[in-house]
């Protein structure tokens, strides 16, 4: 869901075309007859902020040991782009104050599991992480 602090932004910008997104004319030219072809592509203008959640589910005593995929997913993701035309600068995004909430599983305390604590020192690293 996009940020609240986003939406009005965007809802009072002169560089939206719509209400929160921008629309942005390319063209296409073939390469053997030179024809160009306007398209309309409608994106998210950059810099706009998400709010984000991960809900990790345990199913099984040993599920807690993929939490330390997370954050290196995360991290992966960073790096890569969501969406298409990734290698026009679409899709870049970044995950910011990241904390860790865990919910009781069956009655047991997960919280202090190592594998939370782990999982909350990678976040933590991260610009505006929280090891809370």
């Amino acid at each position: 869901m996009m940020a609240e602090e986003t939406a009005k932004t965007l809802e009072r910008s002169l560089y939206t075309d719509m209400p929160m997104s921008q629309v942005k004319t390319e063209v296409v030219i073939d390469r053997i007859t030179s024809a160009a072809t306007p398209r309309q592509m409608e994106r998210v203008p950059a810099g706009a902020r998400f709010d984000f959640e991960m809900v990790f589910n345990l199913y099984r005593e040993g599920d807690l040991d993929w939490l330390k995929y997370v954050a290196e997913a995360m991290e992966m993701l960073e790096h890569d782009y969501l969406g298409g035309q990734g290698s026009r600068g679409y899709g870049q995004v970044r995950f910011v104050n990241c904390t860790v909430t865990v919910a009781s599983f069956n009655g047991r305390d997960l919280d202090a599991a190592p594998q939370v604590g782990a999982l909350r020192k990678q976040l933590a690293g991260r610009a505006g992480g929280s090891a809370a």
